[in-house]
């Protein structure tokens, strides 16, 4: 995954409210109210945590194929 493909899957997610995104190179990190996204340019998947805890796992292409229906 590339840092603006993650752009756009936490845009996609949620929506146009505002978070914050943090990239280096070796993870990208989304945070919003509370949550906290993680990518990574090895994988197509982004964790997804709460309170420092992974509560589940976001698949990006599920996520534009839906916003496209």
């Amino acid at each position: 995954m590339t840092p603006e493909e993650f752009r756009r899957a936490v845009q996609r997610f949620f929506g146009d409210r505002a978070f914050e995104v943090h990239v280096d190179a070796m993870e990208y990190i989304g945070r919003w109210d509370g949550f906290t996204l993680k990518g990574y340019p090895w994988s197509h998947f982004i964790d997804i945590f709460w309170d420092g805890r992974q509560i589940g796992t976001l698949n990006p292409s599920e996520i534009m194929t839906e916003a496209v229906r």
